[in-house]
């Protein structure tokens, strides 16, 4: 019932302030590297992320992800699936249906598998499976969220590099108010477009934003 060991990243030895100097700066070269290497494959980056070229760049951290998250055994006990570990050791699951859990397998599966997981009328209806491969589906989404946050991050660092930085005026708060919520907006739409981020709701905002207004607007 052993599961895959998770890969350990080799770490730099740090012993003072000097050593943490010296591998900030290295992680920053190297960051700088990488944006670079990705603007030469997508030139459109940061406003256009080509849908080959993002594909090709989840697939990467998924592997990443897959390498500190291996997957993990699971097998089936009156109707739950439950990771091998919950086992006591010596227990004999010789005759539990059994199945690998992990990056691969959750990716795999289109929106609409996923969903027939949970729906009582579906050929591949299973409940228990579906919290499992659900966890597992939100964890990897949040990472690959974060890591393209990264990217376009140090894309646009390069891009501003050598631009003089000047201090726009700043407007009154309630000129200010309805350029931010136009801006949130327009980010949480994009979210949920092309980042898979699981906690920008669209509806949730406006509700939130009208809520806001109502409140800010009494004297």
């Amino acid at each position: 019932m052993a599961n895959k060991k998770p890969v350990v990243l080799e770490l730099p030895v740090i012993n003072s302030m000097k050593d943490v100097g010296y591998q900030q700066a290295r992680i920053g070269n190297t960051l700088r590297h990488v944006a670079l290497a990705a603007l030469e494959r997508e030139p459109d980056l940061p406003d256009n992320f080509s849908e080959h070229g993002k594909a090709e760049f989840l697939a990467g951290v998924d592997l990443c992800y897959n390498d500190l998250h291996p997957a993990i055994t699971y097998f089936k006990l009156d109707g739950n699936w439950l990771p091998a570990e919950s086992f006591e050791v010596g227990a004999d699951v010789s005759k539990l249906n059994s199945m690998q859990i992990g990056t691969q397998y959750c990716m795999a599966l289109t929106g609409q598998e996923f969903g027939a997981l949970n729906n009582e009328k579906s050929g591949t209806y299973d409940a228990s499976l579906y919290s499992v491969v659900k966890v597992w589906r939100e964890r990897i989404k949040k990472y690959r969220h974060n890591k393209v946050n990264d990217l376009l991050t140090q894309v646009r660092k390069i891009q501003n590099e050598g631009k003089p930085r000047t201090r726009a005026a700043r407007d009154d708060f309630a000129q200010y108010l309805p350029a931010w919520f136009d801006t949130a907006e327009k980010r949480c739409k994009t979210s949920i477009a092309q980042y898979t981020d699981t906690t920008a709701n669209l509806e949730r905002f406006k509700r939130a934003k009208a809520a806001f207004i109502k409140e800010y607007s009494k004297e």
